[in-house]
């Protein structure tokens, strides 16, 4: 009898240099309070796929939108951001 294979853990990607993370610090933005924006050096703006979560070997969270009704346009704007580009 033989053990079957067990897949390897996925391996571990550096973070690209220069991303930056972003997410809500809560207060229901959006109703979902968990999704991660990304910020990376060139300036591109989007939300960070769940695989790329899954991969890269550094996902601390850099800056939290504050809650607070003075902060939302923080988070509106990431969102457009990426609205926009998935529209293109």
């Amino acid at each position: 009898m033989t053990t079957p294979p067990t897949t390897p853990p996925r391996p571990k990607v550096p973070r690209p240099a220069g991303a930056l993370l972003t997410k809500s610090a809560g207060g229901g933005r959006g109703g979902n309070d968990s999704t991660v924006f990304v910020t990376f050096a060139d300036g591109l703006i989007r939300r960070l796929t769940d695989a790329e979560w899954a991969c890269w070997d550094d996902t601390t969270i850099d800056y939290y939108i504050p809650q607070g009704a003075q902060y939302d346009y923080q988070y509106n704007a990431l969102v457009a951001y990426d609205n926009a580009l998935k529209a293109s």
